[in-house]
């Protein structure tokens, strides 16, 4: 009989439990439908902007997807955040090619507005001309300045150093230069780079502080509030990336993502807010 009356105690603790938490029978019931494949995806999410800031994912962000109740939500479990890549000036080594802007690093001087167009020298002054001394005016018909009255004052180019030559900007004076294309092809329908990803320039990997995003619910993480997701569709042709706007839902309660516990492999569980994406030209 005692037995009997502690299992009907246990049967109702649970009952109450799961009453009392809606998150967690959120968090089964999602579960259930990703399991049961109820979900049509919709494409991979490459940012998260929140209040802090922007959480980068490039190609390794989760799935999201259209649920078989009509929500929105991720429908891959939380691959955790893969460090920022910041393009620097420096050239990437694994793609790079022949320079095709210089000869051996060099290159007539004709950047900015002070460099001598390759000749060494540029204008300093003016001194007058000697027709001007003998007759106190200009000579038309002098063939030194023309007529003008005075003659430049050239001096070595700064730029330069008076050689006519500069450093390569593109190539940095190697000769080579990073073409962004996968082992330095100059193939513009080329696969691109895999170590820079296409922008020609060394990459440098940069931890991204998901603490700061991240905020103490009870048992749970919150990730949020959340104003919006960059998302690469699936489906389209172009695969252009697409904005996804989000806002505050009918409760007024902003768009979250909320975690039992806050690592690689672990559900997470869209909750609050509405999402709606946006077009090319920004418009719903």
């Amino acid at each position: 009989m005692a037995t009997s009356i502690v299992r009907q105690q246990r049967r109702r603790t649970r009952t109450v439990a799961t009453v009392e938490d809606p998150v967690r029978q959120l968090f089964e019931h999602r579960a259930g439908m990703i399991a049961r494949q109820e979900f049509v995806p919709l494409g991979k999410i490459i940012q998260i902007h929140t209040a802090a800031g922007v959480l980068d994912f490039r190609a390794k962000g989760p799935a999201i997807g259209r649920l078989g109740d009509g929500s929105l939500d991720l429908v891959d479990l939380w691959p955790g955040v893969p460090p920022r890549y910041d393009v620097t000036q420096e050239l990437c080594p694994a793609c790079l090619d022949k320079c095709d802007e210089c000869k051996r690093g060099k290159r007539k001087c004709n950047q900015g507005r002070h460099s001598c167009g390759g000749s060494g020298k540029v204008k300093t002054g003016e001194k007058p001309c000697a027709c001007v001394k003998r007759r106190k005016r200009a000579n038309p018909n002098c063939k030194k300045c023309n007529g003008y009255g005075a003659l430049p004052v050239m001096s070595a180019c700064k730029t330069c150093d008076g050689t006519g030559k500069v450093k390569c900007p593109l190539c940095r004076g190697t000769g080579k230069m990073s073409t962004g294309r996968k082992d330095g092809s100059t193939d513009r329908h080329a696969a691109s780079c895999a170590d820079c990803q296409g922008y020609g320039r060394k990459l440098e990997a940069v931890d991204q502080d998901l603490a700061k995003h991240l905020s103490d619910s009870g048992e749970y993480k919150v990730l949020g509030p959340i104003r919006g997701l960059l998302v690469l569709p699936f489906l389209e042709q172009q695969r252009i990336p697409q904005w996804w706007s989000a806002s505050y839902d009918a409760q007024g309660k902003p768009l979250t993502l909320v975690f039992r516990k806050v690592q690689p492999g672990a559900q997470a569980v869209m909750l609050g807010g509405t999402l709606v994406a946006q077009n090319i030209s920004g418009q719903a």
